[in-house]
């Protein structure tokens, strides 16, 4: 048996991210590019030294003894797209399929069948849980929640990433459903007041995007605040950093009136800190470095979908954000606008 997962890229958008994150790893192995054969996708797959197929009919037979991935970064049915035929097809001719969300849980729930009819494994990726600060923050708060009560969850996401989102958040509370209380429009953010599970969280989602270069600009990508019983832990954002901020407890005050505090408690810790690179540099390292961990841990789960009960749950959240939300309104963002703040 080779010990290479072999690998079908799905697209050539964010699928371009998905070949490079096949390229660059030595324990995947790029087989083929499926794409429409525009001049763009030959140009990826030459850059990739691989070939370009254009019907899922043209794709290789999956090698023997080796993990064979479909890796489908194509809009799903329901978002009009046609990633849930190609990854039917390619689950018939015997490939186990990793889908790039946003996918609605309907769709997770029709591929499902198709995997089990076919003997297939299907997973939905989540790159941003992958994300070096965004792991650091998920073990850190479940460390923190086996002895204190999370209290409130402050959350604010771009509308491109609510998905991703829901998918970190289904770390820290596996099987939690987000049930939307109240929504208001404040400027560029659509303000949604809910619980997850029994945590009331305020969530703020970025809805405004730029309809002529819809995935060009972003103004975040999510950040969230944890507050519980023992102090607040804060994803700044997906890049970084971590911090640990103890509630402060005065224990005892000495002779001269002066505070005691528990001498362990620093005022903030740092558990990860932010990405020193450029976004671009982060995207093309970092980013699909966080591809290649979803593709490897497809490959080594065990048969069945067991977890696909969790990414329905997230999908399911992700449709009642969307929802509350509503749709995006369409601005046009400003041209190579780069602003570096003053120092005094």
């Amino acid at each position: 048996m080779t010990d290479k997962t072999h690998v079908i890229v799905c697209g050539t958008t964010f699928g371009a991210m998905h070949a490079k994150a096949v390229y660059d790893d030595p324990d995947l192995k790029l087989v083929g590019i499926l794409a429409g054969g525009s001049e763009r996708s030959k140009g990826i797959a030459s850059a990739y030294d691989t070939t370009l197929f254009t019907s899922p009919s043209a794709v290789p037979q999956p090698v023997e003894g080796a993990a064979n991935i479909a890796s489908v970064a194509l809009r799903s049915s329901i978002l009009g797209g046609r990633g849930n035929e190609i990854a039917t097809s390619l689950m018939e001719r015997g490939y186990d399929v990793l889908l790039e969300p946003p996918v609605h849980a309907n769709d997770i729930a029709e591929l499902a069948r198709s995997a089990q009819k076919h003997g297939r494994k299907l997973g939905v990726g989540n790159l941003y849980r992958n994300l070096p600060a965004a792991r650091a923050f998920a073990r850190a708060l479940r460390s923190i929640a086996a002895h204190a009560e999370i209290s409130h969850l402050r959350i604010s996401a771009s509308t491109h990433v609510t998905h991703y989102l829901c998918g970190l958040l289904a770390d820290v509370m596996p099987g939690a459903a987000i049930q939307v209380r109240s929504t208001q429009e404040e400027g560029p953010f659509k303000h949604v007041a809910a619980t997850l599970g029994r945590i009331p969280c305020s969530i703020d989602i970025w809805n405004q995007m730029d309809a002529t270069k819809p995935d060009a600009y972003a103004h975040l990508f999510m950040r969230v605040e944890a507050y519980t019983q023992a102090g607040t832990l804060a994803l700044s954002d997906v890049t970084g950093p971590v911090l640990w901020s103890p509630r402060m407890e005065i224990i005892e005050r000495d002779a001269s009136g002066l505070p005691h505090t528990h001498a362990h408690a620093a005022t903030q810790t740092l558990f990860a800190a932010n990405e020193d690179a450029s976004f671009g540099d982060w995207m093309r390292t970092t980013w699909t470095q966080a591809i290649a961990r979803d593709m490897k841990e497809l490959a080594e789960a065990p048969e069945g979908n067991r977890a696909l009960a969790a990414c329905m749950q997230h999908a399911r959240n992700w449709t009642a954000l969307t929802k509350a939300a509503g749709y995006p309104t369409s601005v046009e963002e400003p041209r190579n606008l780069s602003v570096t703040p003053a120092a005094e």
